[in-house]
């Protein structure tokens, strides 16, 4: 085990070294949650910045914190693998395992995403690691961070190319975060794509526009359980988002019965406000399986949304 451990942390080393050299330090957003596609007008070369959150919007924040900051990994205490199907403007899949060690206080975890539209693709890898402070018995402050590589293709016939999505365009980022835990009450907040990178050379595409991957995110989390009668538990959530271009705020909450049956809600503040209704079965404390869906129709393609999530978690 500790050969696992050190080789990791070797490893961790090595890739910040390569996320801080090739990134950029300065930038100017576009956009967030997909590329904002505007045709080149005539004359001079204009310098316009495209911009791709690797992350799709997820409404299982509460389920799943480990997507959006590195120190939730592992907050459970339990080995876990979780994969999400979501279907919005983009259409996504991710899929994560965490496993902690207690003999280290520590926790490893694995990302895979992958999201595409109209307009182009992307996939993102990502391994992290966190360490827990144990504050007392109940509580503990986790500091964590994710070094990920993350690849993106462009439908370039939107740019007067030939169409061809199997040009990748690769770049590292790296994400930090921290999380409190005490008893039923977590607190996290974590920097996402720390260090936002150039990932199309001047010579391709870029003659027309600069492609950035992502923008910085800072994201704020509080989440807490209450038991309000034997059988029944009532839990809020709240994930606040924030980039340069736009802040994104889910506000949820949800009632379980026998810690089996789930079914609750997110307000969601984006460019329009819309809620999330969600529902849920826990099978022998292992599987976990959720579907949420928009409560608000809309023919435009970017309200709608269906996701689905199904967690299973090992026993200790």
């Amino acid at each position: 085990m500790k050969k696992i451990y050190y080789f990791t942390l070797i490893f961790l080393l090595v890739f910040s070294g390569k996320t801080i050299a090739q990134s950029s330090l300065s930038f100017s957003p576009g956009g967030s949650g997909g590329f904002n596609i505007i045709a080149p007008p005539p004359g001079p070369t204009p310098i316009t910045t495209l911009t791709s959150n690797y992350l799709p919007l997820s409404n299982y924040h509460f389920f799943n914190p480990f997507y959006h900051n590195p120190a939730m990994a592992g907050i459970e205490g339990k080995k876990q693998f979780i994969t999400d199907w979501n279907r919005q403007l983009d259409h996504s899949f991710s899929l994560s395992y965490e496993q902690p060690i207690s003999s280290i206080n520590s926790t490893f975890g694995m990302q895979y995403s992958y999201t595409s539209n109209f307009s182009h693709a992307a996939r993102h890898y990502g391994l992290a690691y966190n360490y827990g402070f144990k504050l007392s018995d109940s509580t503990q402050l986790k500091l964590g961070i994710q070094f990920s590589q993350t690849s993106i293709a462009l439908n370039e016939m939107l740019f007067g190319f030939d169409e061809n999505k199997e040009k990748w365009y690769n770049a590292p980022s790296m994400d930090i975060g921290l999380a409190y835990q005490a008893k039923q009450l977590r607190i996290g907040m974590s920097v996402q794509n720390l260090f936002p990178s150039k990932i199309i050379s001047a010579d391709t595409i870029s003659n027309f526009y600069n492609v950035i991957i992502g923008e910085r995110q800072f994201n704020l989390s509080l989440a807490h359980t209450f038991k309000t009668a034997e059988e029944w538990a009532w839990s809020i959530a709240i994930l606040l988002r924030k980039t340069e271009a736009q802040n994104i705020n889910d506000f949820s909450s949800y009632f379980s019965y026998r810690k089996k049956y789930f079914f609750g809600a997110t307000y969601r503040t984006d460019v329009d406000n819309y809620w999330i209704a969600f529902v849920g079965v826990k099978i022998k404390d292992k599987l976990n399986l959720q579907f949420s869906f928009n409560t608000q129709k809309d023919d435009l393609e970017d309200r709608r949304f269906f996701e689905a999530l199904i967690q299973y978690q090992f026993k200790k």
